[in-house]
């Protein structure tokens, strides 16, 4: 008792004060966490609900796994035939370039006509049809690594030229 006396007045009230707050905050939150408690339980029913009393949540979270496992594989076949392709398209045409002209410089419709076509390396071919007054000829010249073998006309460097700065599908 000797030392509530020495204590002054003022801070016993403050104390007293700082208790009762203390309280009303215990009490406040306990009421929060009540609250908080009943919704998370409702909402554990309500997702329990979903399943027959006949299901057992361990086999249908089982279940989910596997069709999980199954999408992954199919996304991993999915992958690995989207690469094989990849590789097969590199090997494709996918640069062409095509130019009309009058062979002979006669005057007449520009028949003849050279067609380039590469594929991603620029390998592939050129394809000069030559038009004259008693029918056609088809010349066809290899191309690799945008190089041909032998020599080649001014129209067929133009076309390989323009097929070579062509951009490719991938």
């Amino acid at each position: 008792m000797k030392l509530l006396r020495a204590i002054p007045t003022e801070y016993v009230v403050l104390l007293t004060l700082l208790l009762l707050i203390m309280w009303i905050t215990i009490i406040v939150l306990y009421i929060k966490n009540k609250i908080l408690l009943k919704k998370y339980i409702a909402m554990y029913e309500k997702t329990l609900k979903k399943f027959n009393s006949k299901t057992n949540i361990k086999d249908e979270f089982q279940s989910i796994y596997d069709r999980l496992n199954q999408v992954e594989n199919k996304c991993k076949n999915t992958e690995s035939k989207i690469n094989e392709v990849d590789i097969k398209i590199e090997k494709c045409i996918q640069k062409t370039a095509i130019k009309r002209y009058d062979a002979y410089e006669s005057g007449n419709n520009e028949l003849s006509f050279v067609v380039a076509m590469l594929d991603n390396k620029d390998d592939g071919v050129l394809l000069n049809n030559v038009f004259h007054r008693t029918g056609s000829n088809l010349y066809l010249k290899k191309v690799k690594k945008g190089e041909t073998e032998g020599t080649v006309s001014n129209e067929e460097r133009q076309v390989l030229n323009e097929a070579k700065n062509r951009k490719s599908f991938i």
